[in-house]
C-alpha cells in the first residue's frame, strides 16, 4: 500500500515536472490503468484502461487537444485479450460524461474465431474456455445510471479529427446497458472493420451497442408464460450529425449472446435479468451545419431494435437535412424476450419481458436498405416516408423504394408523402409484406409503370394524395380513393384510345375521383362509388372508357357522379354507352356538354348511358335560341362549317351553351325598332317643341300690321341638336341593350294668312344611333343612320293650339353578331312613314304659373328589308414569334338569311306641362316641366324567319313582346330677348323615358331666329300717326308738370325714338343719386307698361293677363273669370290697332307706382282718346297692375 501511494506521488510529481509536454488530469495507477474523477482533461496519449470513477459523484472526462498535443486514449492492442475489455470504463454508480473534442478514443484487438464460442453447463458464454466478452472503446454497464458521450466536430483547418473507433470482431465503439445512454456525435464513430451491407449482427462490428437497462419486477409464478411488470425501459438517444460506421443496436437482450447463438444455434445460454430488458430509443440523424468532408449525418450499418418504443428521424421536415443518409437495413424485433436459466446444459424459461412495441421511422433524407419487423398483436408501427424534400442546394429526400417485411400480426402502416410542391414523386415500391395500411399522401404520385406491383394483400391502400397516376397493379383487401386516382393519359391532343390504367385486385371504394378517360379500369372484386365520388371517362370515335368489374358487384350511390367528355364523336339521340360492367345505381351524369343529356340505366346488369340531344330547360334559353340550335344539331349534311359547329356546341358547358344559343339566333329584342322610332320621335318632338316655343314667343310679341299694304311673313328658321342614351335591362329572359343616339334637325316656317293663327313649315333631320347588347349577346352590335324629311303646321286657336307633322325617313342598318369565334355582318335598310298630332290648352293659374294639358296621337309604319349576313370565320397560323399571322378566312357558318319585316305603331299620349314665367326688363325666362304617359297599341314584336346560309331548314325566331306603356318626363329652360324685336330664342331640354326595365335620357338644344323685324317699324309708324292726330286736337297734360310737358314735346319731335327713352337715359346718367334711383324705377315701370301695350296690340292674351296682379280689381265690378272673357274678346277685335301714348307721367315710391298718360288709338280710321290712370305694385321683381281707370277725353 505504501508502495502504491509512493508510486502515485511519483506519477503526480512527474506530471508536474513534465507539465510542458504532458497534460493528463487522470491518475496513472500503473500496469496500464488510469482513474479519473470529477472533471478530468486529457491532452496526452493514454494507453491502457481508463476508469471513470463516479463513486464520489458524477464525473466528466474531456479528451481534447492543446496546441500540438492531441489527446489520445487507447488500449494496449498488443496485450488485448478475448474477453470483456474497455478503453474507458465507467464505475462507481453515478452519471458519467465522456467528451471527445479533436481527440481519439480507440479500442483495438484481433478478430475472434467464432468457432471457439462455447457454453458452460450453467449457460455462461465462453470463448476458448474463458469468459467471452465485448471489447469496447467506452463501456457503461447497468450499474451506471447515465452515460453521455459527446463526440465533437470533425477537424477544421489546423485541428485534429474527432474520432472514436473500435477494431476487431465482437467489438463496439460504445457499449453498455446503463439505463440512459445519450450519444451526441458530430465527429466520427467507426467500427473499423465493418463491411457495410455485408455485415450482420453476428459479425460483431458495432458502432453502438446498448441493451436492457430497464426496471421491472418478475412475476410470482415462474412457469415461462408470465410477463414481468416493467416499471421503466432503458433509453438510448443518438443525435448524429457526424459520420457513423458500424451497426447500431438498441435491443432488449445482450447482443453478444444473440450473436453467439446466431453463429451456433446449439449453444445453450443463460439470459438472466442482467442480460434482458426492454429499451427505448430516439435516433436523430441530421446534417445541419455540415462539414467540408461530406460525411455528416451519415450512418453506414444496420440498425437493430428490440421491444420498446423506438423513433428514428432520418433528416428533417424542413428539407435542410435531405442529405442525411442511412445505408443499411433496419431490423425490429418486438417479440417478448425470455429470462432463462440453464442447469447442466438444460435451458428453462422462467418468465417473459416486453416493452412498448412501437416503432416509428420518419424518413426525410436518404435511405438505402430494407425494413424487417417481427411484430406481435399489440404492435403499432408507422413508417413515414417524405419524398421530395429539398435542401435547396443539391439534395432531395429519396422515394420509398425499399422492401418492408413484417409478420403481419400488429398494425403496420406505411405512409408515403410527396412533398414536391409542383412536380410528382415516383419510384415508390418494393416488396411490401404484412402491412396493415398503405397511405398515399401529399401532392402527386406516379405509379404509371405497368410492371409496378403494390402488393398489400391482407392490408388496405388509402389514396389521399392530391393525385395518383396509376398504371400497374394494386393488391389489397380494400383500395380507398379519397382524392384522385388517374390513368396514364396520352399527352397528344389528337390521341384516341392511347390511355391506360392499371388493375386493382380487391374492393375498390371511391370517395374521390377515378379518372380513366379512354382507358378501362379492371377491378377484381367489388366496386363502390360512395356519395360525392366521381368517375371521369371519355367517349370517342372508337369507344369509351369505364370500369370492368370482375368477380364482384359495382355500386354507384345516387349522388355519385359520372363526368363524361367526348373526343371526335358526334352524339345522336338514342346512342348508348356501357360505362361499368356488373354494376348498378343511378349516379348523376354530367357532360360531355350541356346539350348532350345522358341518362343511366342498370336494367341489363351493366351501367349504360343513353344520349338525348337538346338544350336543357333549366338554362331558360329563348325559343329563338332553341330553334337555331335544334336546326344545327339536326343537320345531317356534309357542310364542314356546320359539322364543326355541331361538335363545338356539344362540348359546351351550360353557360357557354346558353351564350352560343342566344348568339346564333337573329336578334329578338326590340332594340332596332325602338331606336328607329326614337329617331323619328325625337325629330318630331323637336318640331313640336319648336312650334310650342314659337307659340309662346308669339304670345309675347307685337302684332303684325301692314306696312305699305303688306303683312310681314312671320318667317323664321331654327336649328336643333339632340343626344341621348338608354339602357334596357333583361326582360322575359331576353338580353337587354344600351343604345346611344345623336342627331340634328333644321327647319323653316312662316305664318300663313293675316290671322296669325296658322303656321306651316318643313324640316330635314339626320340621326345616328348605336346599339350594344348586354348579357349573353354582348357581342351583338347595330349601327343606325336615319335620314328624314317632314312638313308640319300649327294652329293657334287661342286659348288652345294644335300641332301636326308628316314625315318620311330612310333608315340604314349595319349589324354584327359574334358566336363561337365566328362573325356575321350585314347591311340593310328600311322605309318609315310617320304622322303625329298634338294639342294643348294653356291655363294661367297666376302671374307666374301656367298649366298646359296636352294630348298626342302618332302613327309609324316601318318596312324593313330582308338581308343575308356575310360574316367570316378566321383561322390563323403564326409563322414566328415576330411574324404576322397568315389568315385563312372562310365564309362563316353562323351566317343567316333573314326575311323582311313590317311594323305598325299606333300610340296615344296624355300629359301636361307646367310653365313658370320670369319676366325681366331685358329678357324673358321660362322654365318648363312636363310629363306624358304614352301607350303603344301596335305590334312591335321583332319576329323573324331565318335560315343558315350553309344549309338546314328555315326556322322561326319569335321576338319579345313589347312594353306598351312609356312615361316621358322632361324639363326645359327658355331664354327669349324682350326688346322690341323678340328675334332670338334659346332652348335647352332634358328628358327621361321610362318603361318596363328601361331608362333613357336625352338632351336637346335649340336656336330660333325670326326674320320679321317689321313689327318694330309698324310700332314706330303707329306712334308717329297717333302723334299727328293728337296735334290736330287740343291736348292737355293731366297731372303733368312743366318739365313733363317739355320732355313730352322733345320726345314727340325726336325721330325714331320711343316716348321717354332719351329723358330716362338722361336721368339715369344724372350725378344726383336720388334722380338716378327715381329714373331706374320709372324705367322699370315703363317697360312693364310697354309689354302690356304690346300684348294689347298683338292680341296676346297670355302676356296681357300676366301683366295684372292676381288680386287686380277691375272698375266694372266683374269677377276675374268674367273680366278675362270680356277682355279676351276685346283683344281679338282690337288687335293690330295703331296706338300712341302721350303726356306720360310716372310716380314711383317704394314698391308702389302710379302712371297717368293719354292714350290715342285709331278705331275705324277715327281717333279715340282716353286718359288712363294705372296703379302698379312690384312683386317678385315684376311691376304688376293693381287697378286701371279710364277717363274719355274726346268730348
Amino acid at each position: 500500500m505504501a508502495s502504491l501511494f509512493m508510486n502515485r506521488k511519483i506519477l503526480l510529481a512527474g506530471v508536474l515536472l513534465a507539465s510542458s509536454t504532458a497534460y493528463a488530469d487522470c491518475v496513472d495507477n500503473g500496469a496500464g490503468t488510469y482513474s479519473c474523477t470529477g472533471t478530468s482533461t486529457n491532452t496526452d496519449t493514454l494507453t491502457g484502461e481508463v476508469a471513470i470513477d463516479t463513486s464520489g459523484g458524477s464525473a466528466t472526462l474531456v479528451n481534447t487537444e492543446s496546441g500540438s498535443n492531441r489527446g489520445v486514449i487507447q488500449n494496449d492492442s498488443a496485450a488485448a485479450g478475448t474477453g470483456a475489455e474497455q478503453t474507458i470504463n465507467v464505475t462507481g454508480g453515478s452519471a458519467a460524461t465522456v467528451t471527445n473534442s479533436h481527440g481519439a478514443i480507440t479500442y483495438t484487438r484481433n478478430d475472434l474465431d467464432s468457432a471457439l464460442f462455447s457454453a458452460s453447463a450453467s449457460g455462461i458464454l465462453l470463448y476458448n474456455g474463458g469468459l467471452a466478452g465485448i471489447g469496447a472503446a467506452v463501456l457503461a454497464d447497468g450499474a451506471t445510471p447515465s452515460l453521455t458521450v459527446n463526440n465533437d466536430n470533425y477537424a477544421s483547418s489546423g485541428t485534429n479529427n474527432t474520432e472514436m473507433t473500435a477494431s476487431g470482431s465482437f467489438t463496439a465503439v460504445i457499449y453498455g446497458s446503463a439505463p440512459q445512454i445519450v450519444i451526441n456525435n458530430n465527429g466520427i464513430i467507426r467500427a473499423q472493420d465493418h463491411a457495410s451491407g455485408a455485415d450482420t449482427l453476428s459479425n460483431g462490428r458495432w458502432a453502438l451497442a446498448t441493451y436492457g437497462g430497464a426496471s421491472y419486477t418478475a412475476p410470482s409464478i415462474l412457469d415461462g408464460t408470465q410477463y414481468a411488470t416493467v416499471t421503466s425501459a432503458g433509453l438510448t438517444q443518438l443525435n448524429n450529425q457526424g459520420y457513423m460506421v458500424g451497426d447500431v443496436l438498441v435491443v432488449d437482450r445482450n447482443p453478444l449472446l444473440d450473436a453467439a447463438k446466431a453463429l451456433d444455434s446449439s449453444l445453450v445460454l443463460t439470459y438472466d435479468s442482467a442480460n434482458v430488458g426492454p429499451r427505448d430509443s430516439i435516433i436523430n440523424n441530421t446534417n445541419y451545419g455540415g462539414v467540408a468532408t461530406g460525411g455528416y449525418g451519415t450512418i453506414i450499418g444496420n440498425i437493430y431494435l428490440g421491444s420498446g418504443a423506438h423513433v428514428i428521424n432520418n433528416g428533417s421536415l424542413d428539407g435542410q437535412s435531405a442529405g442525411s443518409s442511412i445505408t443499411g437495413n433496419i431490423y425490429v424485433d418486438q417479440r417478448a424476450s425470455a429470462v432463462t436459466s440453464v442447469v447442466n446444459g438444460v435451458e428453462t424459461t422462467e418468465y417473459l419481458v416486453a416493452g412498448a412495441r412501437t416503432f416509428t421511422f420518419n424518413q426525410m433524407g436518404q435511405f438505402d436498405g430494407s425494413i424487417t419487423i417481427h411484430d406481435v398483436a399489440s404492435s403499432v408501427n408507422n413508417i413515414n416516408v417524405y419524398a421530395g424534400l429539398s435542401d435547396n442546394v443539391s439534395q432531395e429526400s429519396s422515394n420509398p423504394n425499399f422492401d418492408i417485411i413484417t409478420d403481419g400480426l400488429g398494425v403496420n402502416n406505411l405512409n408515403i408523402y410527396c412533398m414536391r410542391p409542383t412536380l410528382q414523386c415516383s419510384g415508390a415500391g418494393g416488396n411490401w409484406t404484412g402491412l396493415t395500411e398503405l397511405n398515399i399522401l401529399g401532392s402527386r404520385w406516379d405509379f404509371s409503370d405497368a410492371t409496378k406491383l403494390i402488393d398489400m394483400a391482407g392490408g388496405d391502400i388509402n389514396i389521399d394524395a392530391t393525385q395518383v397516376k396509376f398504371g400497374g397493379t394494386m393488391i389489397a383487401d380494400t383500395v380507398t380513393v379519397n382524392t384522385a386516382l388517374i390513368g396514364v393519359l396520352a399527352t397528344s391532343p389528337d390521341a384516341i384510345n392511347e390511355d391506360s390504367i392499371g388493375t386493382i385486385t380487391g374492393h375498390l371504394i371511391n370517395n374521390g375521383a377515378v379518372i380513366v378517360r379512354d382507358a378501362t379500369l379492371t377491378v377484381n372484386g367489388d366496386t363502390t362509388f360512395n356519395s360525392g365520388s366521381v368517375l371521369s371517362l371519355r367517349i370517342n370515335s372508337a369507344g369509351n372508357g369505364g370500369l370492368s368489374v370482375v368477380g364482384g358487384q359495382g355500386t354507384f350511390a345516387s349522388d355519385s357522379t359520372v363526368v363524361v367528355s367526348a373526343k371526335d364523336y358526334y352524339f345522336r339521340t338514342g346512342d348508348t354507352f356501357t360505362i361499368a360492367t356488373n354494376s348498378s345505381g343511378a349516379p348523376v351524369i354530367i357532360g360531355p356538354g350541356a346539350i348532350v343529356n345522358l341518362s343511366s340505366s342498370d336494367n341489363t346488369g351493366d351501367l349504360i348511358l343513353t344520349a338525348r340531344v337538346g338544350i336543357p330547360d333549366y338554362l331558360s334559353v329563348t325559343t329563338a335560341g332553341n330553334n337555331a340550335v335544334n336546326v344545327l344539331m339536326n343537320y345531317s349534311g356534309s357542310d364542314s362549317g356546320l359539322v364543326s359547329l355541331q361538335q363545338e356546341i356539344q362540348a359546351l358547358g351550360a353557360e357557354d351553351l346558353k351564350r352560343a344559343a342566344e348568339r346564333l339566333r337573329p336578334e329578338v329584342n326590340d332594340s332596332l325598332v325602338r331606336m328607329t322610332l326614337q329617331h323619328s320621335d325625337r325629330v318630331l318632338g323637336l318640331v313640336e317643341s319648336h312650334l310650342f316655343d314659337t307659340y309662346l314667343a308669339q304670345l309675347k310679341g307685337e302684332p303684325r300690321v301692314p306696312v305699305d299694304g303688306k303683312l310681314p311673313s312671320g318667317a323664321g328658321i331654327w336649328f336643333q341638336g339632340f343626344g341621348g342614351i338608354g339602357t334596357q335591362d333583361t326582360r322575359n329572359n331576353v338580353d337587354g341593350y344600351t343604345g346611344t343616339s345623336t342627331g340634328m334637325a333644321a327647319g323653316m316656317d312662316r305664318l300663313v294668312g293675316s290671322s296669325d293663327k296658322l303656321r306651316a313649315g318643313f324640316a330635314g333631320a339626320y340621326a345616328y344611333g348605336n346599339i350594344d347588347n348586354r348579357g349573353y349577346t354582348d357581342a351583338h352590335r347595330t349601327n343606325i343612320n336615319s335620314y328624314m324629311g317632314l312638313v308640319y303646321g300649327a294652329w293657334n286657336a287661342d286659348p288652345w293650339y294644335v300641332n301636326g307633322a308628316l314625315g318620311l325617313a330612310r333608315n340604314t342598318y349595319a349589324t354584327e353578331r359574334i358566336a363561337l369565334g365566328q362573325s356575321a355582318e350585314a347591311n340593310h335598310e328600311s322605309w318609315q312613314f310617320s304622322a303625329k298630332v298634338d294639342a294643348g290648352w294653356p291655363l294661367m293659374i297666376n302671374d307666374l304659373l301656367t298649366v298646359v294639358p296636352m294630348g298626342m296621337l302618332s302613327y309609324n309604319r316601318i318596312n324593313e328589308d330582308g338581308y343575308t349576313e356575310k360574316g367570316t370565320n378566321y383561322g390563323g397560323i403564326r409563322t414566328g414569334v415576330y411574324s404576322e399571322v397568315i389568315v385563312n378566312d372562310t365564309d362563316s357558318a353562323i351566317n343567316l338569311r333573314i326575311g323582311r319585316k313590317t311594323y305598325d305603331s299606333y300610340r296615344a299620349g296624355l300629359g301636361g306641362k307646367v310653365l313658370l314665367n320670369i319676366q325681366q326688363p331685358d329678357y324673358n325666362a321660362g322654365v318648363e316641366l312636363r310629363a306624358q304617359l304614352v301607350h303603344e297599341f301596335g305590334d312591335l314584336t321583332n319576329n323573324s324567319v331565318a335560315q343558315f346560309t350553309h344549309g338546314g331548314p328555315v326556322f322561326y325566331s319569335p321576338g319579345i313582346r313589347p312594353a306598351r306603356d312609356t312615361l316621358v318626363l322632361g324639363s326645359s329652360v327658355r331664354l327669349t330677348g324682350s326688346d322690341a324685336n323678340d328675334q332670338l330664342t334659346l332652348l335647352a331640354s332634358l328628358d327621361a323615358e321610362l318603361r318596363e326595365q328601361y331608362f333613357g335620357q336625352a338632351m336637346t338644344l335649340m336656336l330660333r331666329y325670326d326674320f320679321d323685324q317689321g313689327p318694330s317699324y309698324e310700332k314706330k309708324a303707329s306712334y308717329r300717326k297717333a302723334a299727328a292726330l293728337v296735334r290736330q286736337q287740343a291736348t292737355r297734360a293731366v297731372q303733368a308738370t312743366d318739365r313733363d310737358i317739355a320732355r313730352l314735346s322733345q320726345a314727340m319731335t325726336a325721330k325714331n325714338t320711343d316716348l321717354m327713352d332719351e329723358l330716362l337715359a338722361a336721368d339715369l346718367k344724372s350725378t344726383d343719386p336720388a334722380v338716378r334711383a327715381d329714373a331706374e324705377k320709372r324705367q322699370a315701370v315703363k317697360v312693364a307698361i310697354d309689354n302690356w301695350i304690346n300684348a294689347m296690340l298683338n292680341g296676346n292674351s297670355q302676356v296681357y293677363f300676366n301683366s295684372y296682379a292676381a288680386d287686380y280689381v277691375n272698375e266694372e265690378g266683374l269677377t276675374r273669370s268674367q273680366w278675362e272673357q270680356k277682355r279676351r274678346r276685346e283683344l281679338k277685335e282690337g288687335a293690330n290697332t295703331a296706338m300712341h301714348i302721350a303726356d306720360l307721367t310716372i310716380e314711383a315710391e317704394g314698391t308702389r307706382a302710379s302712371t297717368v298718360f293719354t292714350q290715342t288709338s285709331l278705331q275705324n280710321n277715327q281717333p279715340k282718346k282716353v286718359q288712363k290712370v294705372i296703379e302698379l305694385e312690384q312683386r317678385n321683381g315684376r311691376w304688376l297692375i293693381l287697378s286701371e281707370d279710364n277717363v274719355p277725353l274726346d268730348n
